[in-house]
């Protein structure tokens, strides 16, 4: 008999995991509250205009092509990805600003402009946040949960703890940063 999975909404992750599924032989039924799939990635369309309601920057493409690829496919087949440049711009209360580069000595320079040590405090930052990455990848998004206590991981829980992965996003970000 074949096994069956059920998704529970389908967004991108839930469209990922049904395709890994199914790849795997599985019967998947992917429920979705909404009208259509894709979660926040949706479009209004009105008369002879496009509206992108959803994300604007898509992270952890690395997901996307691993799924395409076990799924013996090719995401550049399917998707223009765009690298965007820059990022995106972030505006304080008090009208300063500050852009967002994917281009380090840009960025380094923007980082300048607020904290002249925030540029070489980025280098640490950068270092801590692509281990969390790792960890979360390896330990978590990678990694298949068949019983409920797969779920439990008390040695990724520790190291993203160590990192201190867990705590609030201002408080992580001003380990590093003053401004």
């Amino acid at each position: 008999m074949k096994k069956s999975a059920i998704i529970i909404g389908g967004g991108v992750g839930g469209l990922c995991t049904a395709a890994r599924l199914l790849k795997e032989g599985y019967a998947v039924t992917v429920y979705e509250k909404e009208d259509k799939v894709g979660g926040r990635a949706h479009r209004l369309e009105q008369d002879d205009y496009i509206f992108d309601t959803g994300p604007t920057l898509l992270m952890m493409t690395d997901v996307l092509y691993d799924t395409f690829t076990f799924c013996g496919k090719n995401l550049d087949d399917y998707i223009d990805l765009i690298q965007l440049e820059p990022n995106y711009q972030v505006a304080f209360a008090d009208k300063s600003k500050i852009t967002v580069s994917s281009n380090l000595p840009k960025f380094q320079a923007e980082l300048a402009r607020f904290d002249p040590k925030a540029p070489e405090q980025f280098y640490q930052f950068f270092a801590d946040v692509s281990e969390m990455y790792r960890i979360s990848r390896n330990d978590f998004i990678d990694r298949n949960f068949n019983r409920i206590t797969d779920f439990i991981n008390m040695r990724s829980g520790a190291k993203l703890l160590k990192k201190r992965g867990l705590s609030k996003l201002y408080t992580f970000v001003s380990r590093y940063f003053q401004d």
